[in-house]
């Protein structure tokens, strides 16, 4: 297991500020980034949480950054046809992808077509293996939720799919939250990236931040704790209400 790092914790009053402050923060990682490769690498989160942020950036930074060099993933999906209420894929092309001059091939949703959810994990983790050379996908910046129970991504408690050491895409079929089935990224996939953003708002969850950042979490039961990235940087972005169970160290 890799040693526990230390991440930067940043607070904000409201989740208004908060999207502000990660907005600002994406742009310039993403224009520091390009001035030293061709292309940057964002995998998007689902969820109400990042809606706020993904508008900031359509409107506001449609027309300041080369969004044409950008590639889009997911962290997860539910397993839905893209046009439903709960798909990610939905709700991401709404308030994001909609408003941005990109190659519709720069975006890349988890699939969701196949008849077997295991086949459409086989089939992104064949994508990731074709865009990525290197023994894990380097992610330049990957954008990730908290639930109230601790579960990131669609990895949640005591789930099988935390134990997976080796795919870089994984099926959960016994969500708590429906729908049951879902893909998602894995431990290994994420924690390679070079950036790892949590964003997180709410009363609800503040217990939970509490736990995972002022103690030695057991992924198993919170497994946002299992996120420690390998050789990159992690930040927990949180607004008031989520922050208010934590010390002031």
């Amino acid at each position: 297991m890799a040693e526990s790092i230390t991440p930067e914790i940043n607070v904000a009053e409201d989740l208004n500020q908060l999207s502000e402050q990660v907005a600002e923060n994406i742009v310039h990682l993403i224009e520091e980034t390009l001035g030293r490769q061709g292309r940057f690498t964002f995998v998007l989160s689902g969820g109400n949480t990042p809606q706020p942020l993904y508008s900031i950036l359509a409107t506001k930074y449609a027309d300041r950054l080369p969004w044409e060099k950008v590639h889009f993933f997911w962290g997860d999906e539910r397993y839905v046809e893209p046009t439903d209420e709960q798909s990610n894929v939905k709700m991401i092309r709404e308030k994001l992808l909609d408003y941005l001059d990109i190659p519709i091939h720069h975006a890349h949703p988890m699939p969701t077509s196949f008849e077997d959810p295991e086949e459409a994990a086989r089939n992104y983790e064949e994508l990731l293996h074709s865009f990525f050379s290197d023994a894990f996908p380097v992610f330049d910046l990957v954008l990730l939720g908290l639930g109230q129970d601790g579960h990131t991504a669609s990895l949640f408690p005591k789930s099988n799919t935390l134990n997976e050491e080796r795919k870089w895409v994984t099926v959960e079929k016994k969500s708590p939250k429906p729908p049951p089935t879902r893909l998602s990224l894995t431990y290994p996939a994420i924690n390679h990236a070079k950036n790892i953003f949590f964003l997180v708002s709410g009363k609800k969850k503040a217990k939970t931040i509490q736990k995972i950042l002022e103690t030695r979490a057991d992924k198993k039961k919170y497994p946002a704790a299992g996120i420690q990235p390998v050789n990159g940087h992690l930040t927990w972005w949180l607004d008031q209400a989520a922050a208010k169970k934590l010390s002031d160290n």
